[in-house]
């Protein structure tokens, strides 16, 4: 951060801002969201018949889409009001997602059917992006912001207590330069009852040293309901009130546009560079089901996309427009930031688990459906049953390969040369049914075409190491070993430096006490140690040419741990599968790793772009990716 905080121009206002924020889904399911949507705006549209001054705020065009379907003639008023400059439209995003667990990609889908439908079916885009209930915003946000057409920025967590700024107006910038003027809410977006005075001396209050004006949000919210007469006429009483701040119904485009005319009178604002964290940490460790689903179904659509591209520029086949775009709003919807973070009611998360499953359907048919169009187009005779694996990544990748049924033991690649293969355990029970392992390199958006063969003469190659024993794996990169009695990794040894990576026992399942709530509020990191997972099993399962694993079983307090800790000949990482049968209410499980590094950096991927975060035992959004490095060497985490 950087920018010193200067004296006020002179005397400003306080923009109330009627809004109602509404969680479609959370305490209560969908359907009754969408009736909450509903009442609310009717709500807005009767009050503005009472007030002429009063103006509503807006945001999430899954609301109007879902309006489209039940009222439409109340969404013909809501243009009507739009065009009268009385309903204001923001955020221009699907709903107000969650904005740590979604991938870049998402959070610019978000913005791109967003501000689509709001263009073809409202007339209007937003220009000011509209978060305030999410838990947390990456700093790659901004960038992202202004590719989608906004110029300013609302959120309120995290709040002051929590995440400390300069001021509650600043330059919000990004890793690539992009600047964004962000604003933070004050005490809440909502209010009930009575408590409007306090509420407005509060906002203002808060109001930043910087710049004149500043917002006060009012409206009933969560659950929707808006603006109240009560709400508004104790607004009227306030303006008029010479002991009482200034006060005016207004909009967020009337409030950004007073500060920019401050800072074109040459203000200083505050520049803050940095990640907008942390709020509810634990909700990114809560309802695990719902974040594997929703990655699956986010990582299949951008295979079926990148298949449906290939097949439409290679084989003609037409673009499936309407199943993706259906599949992606879907997504968005269930990308809401009370529905992926895993706090909202249990028939809640039912349906999004429903929802998600039909997403994945209809991104796996397109993506066979894809691959097969293209397959058609490959000249595929020679010896052996041809075997086509693509790979949708836009870099080239050597990757572990299983195929189930297999039709050979052995595989060659597209000049007859043969590859290391090795027959593993199948998914099938049944007779002579087999699955075959090798490793693969695959090109960038494309594919490689491998044979399959029933050849006992063929000739394996044998250019690589790997070996294994009762408890430890070996190959020209790694060495790693484990304890026969707890299961845990006592060894991790680069080969290729001579350095032991682990600085103790590692690979351990270590099971902490959660005393928060769903969300872990006011928890920054879990830190009482009630166990760890122990009575093992250890037991060598496969020693092939390929890869080499062993099977572990561990338990504690009856629950149980099935690992597979696998180690491939020609790859230099260990891959680690596991499966818990958990019991343990209020508990966290972690699967921890004491590293050998003297300073510590860790770097997570977060929406398009990384985040650093110090290595201090709390904990931090990160997403599909971790490195721990150090000066001397990188551990992966």
């Amino acid at each position: 951060m950087q920018g010193d905080a200067c004296r006020r121009p002179d005397d400003g206002v306080l923009h109330a801002i009627g809004n109602a924020h509404i969680d479609p889904v959370w305490l209560w399911r969908w359907n009754e969201g969408l009736e909450a949507i509903r009442a609310t705006f009717r709500s807005a549209l009767d009050r503005m018949n009472e007030f002429p001054e009063f103006v509503f705020t807006s945001s999430s065009a899954a609301f109007y889409d879902l309006l489209q379907q039940v009222d439409p003639e109340m969404l013909d008023e809501i243009r009507q009001r739009i065009r009268e400059g009385r309903w204001e439209i923001v955020g221009g995003w699907w709903v107000e997602p969650d904005l740590n667990v979604p991938s870049g990609e998402s959070l610019v889908r978000q913005a791109l059917h967003g501000q689509i439908w709001f263009r073809e079916h409202l007339g209007v885009m937003a220009r000011t992006g509209y978060n305030p209930d999410s838990f947390g915003h990456p700093r790659t946000l901004p960038q992202i912001l202004n590719g989608a057409g906004l110029d300013s920025y609302v959120f309120m967590r995290p709040m002051p207590q929590e995440k400390d700024l300069p001021e509650n107006v600043f330059w919000w910038e990004g890793p690539d330069g992009t600047r964004m003027l962000a604003s933070r809410i004050t005490r809440a977006y909502c209010t009930w009852f009575d408590e409007m005075d306090e509420h407005v001396r509060i906002n203002h209050e808060a109001r930043p040293s910087c710049v004149r004006d500043y917002t006060v949000f009012y409206g009933v919210g969560n659950h929707g309901g808006g603006p109240t007469i009560a709400n508004l006429h104790s607004l009227q009483r306030i303006a008029s009130d010479p002991a009482m701040p200034p006060v005016r119904l207004s909009s967020l485009r009337e409030y950004f546009s007073s500060l920019s005319r401050d800072i074109q009178k040459g203000v200083d604002i505050p520049v803050v560079r940095d990640d907008l964290q942390h709020h509810a940490r634990g909700c990114y460790s809560a309802h695990s089901r719902i974040k594997t689903l929703h990655r699956r179904a986010e990582n299949l659509l951008y295979q079926a996309e990148t298949l449906a591209t290939l097949a439409l520029t290679s084989a003609g086949r037409p673009w499936p427009a309407d199943v993706l775009r259906h599949a992606w709003r879907t997504l968005l919807f269930n990308q809401f930031h009370d529905i992926l973070a895993g706090t909202s009611l249990r028939e809640a998360c039912e349906d999004a688990s429903h929802e998600l499953g039909k997403v994945i359907a209809d991104a796996s048919r397109e993506v066979h459906f894809a691959a097969q169009s293209i397959a058609r187009q490959v000249d595929t005779r020679g010896d052996g049953q041809p075997l086509l694996v693509f790979n949708p990544l836009p870099w080239s990748v050597r990757v572990p390969v299983e195929v189930e049924p297999a039709t050979g033991n052995h595989i060659a690649n597209s000049e007859g040369q043969p590859l290391a293969a090795q027959t593993v355990q199948p998914e099938a029970t049944v007779d002579k049914q087999r699955r075959l392992v090798f490793v693969a390199d695959l090109p960038p958006a494309g594919y490689a075409l491998f044979r399959q063969k029933e050849d006992e003469s063929a000739a394996m190659p044998d250019d690589g190491e790997l070996s294994a024993g009762d408890t430890w794996l070996q190959n020209q990169f790694l060495r790693v070993e484990f304890d026969s009695a707890t299961g845990e990794m006592v060894s991790l040894l680069d080969r290729r430096s001579g350095r032991e990576l682990l600085a103790a026992r590692g690979h351990r399942l270590v099971v902490l006490n959660d005393p928060g709530d769903t969300w872990s509020h006011d928890i920054a990191s879990f830190t009482e140690v009630l166990g760890a997972f122990q009575d093992a099993s250890v037991l060598l399962e496969e020693d092939g040419p390929v890869r080499a694993a062993l099977r572990i079983r561990s338990s504690w307090n009856g629950c149980i741990a099935e690992q597979r800790i696998l180690l491939y000949r020609d790859l230099d990482f260990v891959e680690c599968r596991i499966v818990l049968d958990w019991r343990q209410p209020r508990r966290v499980l972690k699967l921890a790793y004491p590293l050998a590094l003297d300073t510590p950096i860790v770097t997570a991927e977060s929406p398009y772009g990384f985040s650093e975060w110090p290595a201090d035992g709390e904990e931090h959004p990160c997403q599909k990716w971790v490195d721990v490095s150090d000066r001397s060497g990188t551990a992966p985490a």
